[in-house]
Parts: C-alpha cells; structure tokens; sequence
C-alpha cells in the first residue's frame, strides 16, 4: 500500500511569524470580508497569496490589516500533520488540490 503525501508551498516570510494554518480573530465587524467581531479564520498560502477560501491578501496587506487592530493572531493554529487534516485545509482554506500520490 502506497503512502499518500500532501504538497504544501512555502508560506511566504513575514514580519508577524504567521506561519500556514494560523488561524486569526477579527476584532471588529468586517464587512468587506463578511465577518463578525470575534470570527475566527485560519489562513493558508495558495502559492500566489495568503488567503483564507476566497479571502485573499499580500504579505503586506495582512500584517497591515493585523498591525491596524483589524485582527488578533490567535495562539491556535491548525495541526497540518495530520493528514485528514492537511487534506481538508488544502480544498477549504486554499482552495487548490494537493493531492499527490
């Protein structure tokens, strides 16, 4: 039997230590992204941009918006090592197949 693997891009450097499967709360109501003060969402990289489904941003606009009080990093992060896991993140935060066989 074949072991299955996940291929995940390198999450691009920042000043803020966010790291992929960080997971952030919006401190205000956020219309723009349709959000409510206390939401949570974890973000990942699609290999263009940090994103969170179809919330995407640069490096630069996310610390900004985090820098503004926009959000709080969360001391919880996703745990990718497990497969389950990695492979849900992969198809509902990034949105993108990883599937590697």
């Amino acid at each position: 039997m074949s072991k299955k693997a996940l291929f995940f891009t390198d999450f691009p450097e920042n000043n803020l230590g966010l790291k992929r499967g960080t997971i952030l709360e919006a401190n205000r109501n956020i219309p723009e992204y349709k959000l409510k003060k206390g939401e949570q969402l974890p973000i990942g990289f699609d290999g263009k941009d940090i994103c969170c489904s179809s919330i995407n941003w640069t490096v630069e606009q996310i610390e900004n918006e985090i820098i503004s009080g926009m959000w709080t990093i969360t001391e919880r992060c996703i745990d990718l090592r497990d497969y389950e896991n990695a492979k849900s993140f992969i198809e509902k935060v990034e949105q993108r197949s990883g599937l590697i066989q």
